[in-house]
């Protein structure tokens, strides 16, 4: 996936993760730990539930790219509502 840092491009491996509104939370107050499959470290707090994990880039216009701190791992979070 091709992302711009300061208008400049940079290829990036990332790894989709697809969030959705959680039924069991309608008002959307709880926040959950995405811990990393790879090495189990906590990676980023999000709200909703998790509908995908998948290899690649999902085309979105304003991209959440995290970072794992511990295997280096990048994940791309979209929220589709």
């Amino acid at each position: 996936m091709i992302v711009y840092i300061s208008g400049v491009a940079h290829n990036e491996e990332v790894i989709s993760v697809t969030l959705w509104k959680d039924i069991s939370d309608p008002k959307g107050m709880k926040l959950k730990m995405f811990f990393c499959p790879n090495c189990k470290f906590g990676v980023i707090q999000y709200k909703g539930a998790i509908a995908s994990i998948m290899p690649g880039a999902i085309p979105h216009d304003l991209p959440l790219i995290a970072r794992c701190a511990s295997c280096k791992t990048k994940y791309l979070f979209v929220t589709i509502l």
